[in-house]
């Protein structure tokens, strides 16, 4: 029986642990190092899958040509997968839900289960387009919970910014704005089709109704590209603003990064609340983690900060 993990597994400690140069590489890497972790527990435990051992095979899912992640690499990557490796029975991987669309058309066309680690997409969970996909990140309760934060805030006045033309009925997008009118908060504007191209426009609206608590809702990099556009280029950053997004600030590439905001961009990150949707951890897993932390302080040790270790 055999499982694939999709990403890097080329990177070194050096470099995953410098915060200035973080990016979807570095999750790729930590999500199938998961994995791996996963995958010896399960081989451990004889009462999971009995008389069955899980052996990994690693796919890189970024294009050999381009070293770039996106839909024709991920296509690629499944069709070779699907294809020309009979013994493979699951996939577990990948990153951005943008492009896994893709590659999950393909794996359920070849009828090959398909379980997103780090995706967080309404669209991946119809079903009928995607009936081998499964993702392990909860996609519910971050509208409620950021409308009960803004309402213990008194906020009654919110705008947000989408990244596309988002379904109402069934994206994240529509679960913040219904959360946000259960909770009497105004929507002064819904600014959709956003991205870098459109800051100018984006700015003018947000400055024409006032906006002072502006929530974005978009991927890592699309985030990245308006958050950072908006605070330093427009200067938006300030007490006059309260940013909230719905996913990590992770811009496509730190050289493109510099070139558009300076060196010291990042720093800007500190003026943004991200609600990150995460499943309540299990008794073991926090002792686990608790572990692995004191572990990463202990080889970091003293010349990082410290990872905050959870109390067991």
């Amino acid at each position: 029986m055999n499982l694939v993990t999709g990403g890097y597994d080329r990177m070194n400690i050096e470099f995953l642990s410098d915060p200035k140069e973080y990016g979807p590489w570095q999750s790729f890497y930590w999500i199938q190092r998961a994995g791996q972790i996963m995958v010896d527990a399960i081989n451990l435990t004889p009462t999971i899958l009995p008389n069955t051992t899980i052996k990994i095979k690693r796919f890189d899912t970024f294009s050999p040509w381009t070293g770039l992640y996106s839909g024709g690499s991920v296509i690629g990557t499944a069709m070779d997968i699907a294809e020309n490796h009979k013994d493979v029975v699951a996939v577990f991987g990948e990153f951005y839900a943008e492009f896994s669309i893709y590659s999950a058309q393909v794996y359920s066309m070849f009828q090959l289960p398909f379980c997103g680690p780090y995706q967080n997409s309404y669209s991946l969970l119809d079903r009928h387009k995607y009936p081998y996909y499964f993702q392990a990140k909860s996609i519910s309760g971050q509208g409620n919970a950021v409308a009960s934060l803004l309402s213990s805030w008194n906020v009654t006045r919110v705008a947000v910014i989408a990244e596309g033309l988002f379904n109402r009925k069934s994206s994240i997008c529509a679960q913040y704005m219904e959360s946000f009118q259960d909770m009497k908060i105004e929507i002064v504007a819904v600014i959709t089709g956003a991205s870098i191209y459109t800051i100018e426009e984006t700015y003018r609206t947000l400055k024409s109704v006032d906006a002072r608590y502006i929530l974005i809702c978009a991927g890592p990099s699309k985030t990245a590209d308006i958050y950072y556009s908006l605070t330093i280029t427009k200067k938006m950053q300030s007490s006059e603003y309260v940013w909230l997004s719905h996913n990590p600030l992770i811009p496509r590439s730190l050289s493109r990064a510099i070139k558009l905001w300076g060196p010291g961009y990042y720093r800007a990150s500190q003026g943004i609340i991200m609600a990150q949707p995460f499943n309540p951890p299990t008794p073991k897993m926090t002792n686990l983690l608790a572990v692995y932390m004191q572990t990463l302080n202990d080889i970091q040790s003293p010349w990082t900060t410290s990872f905050l270790t959870p109390k067991r």
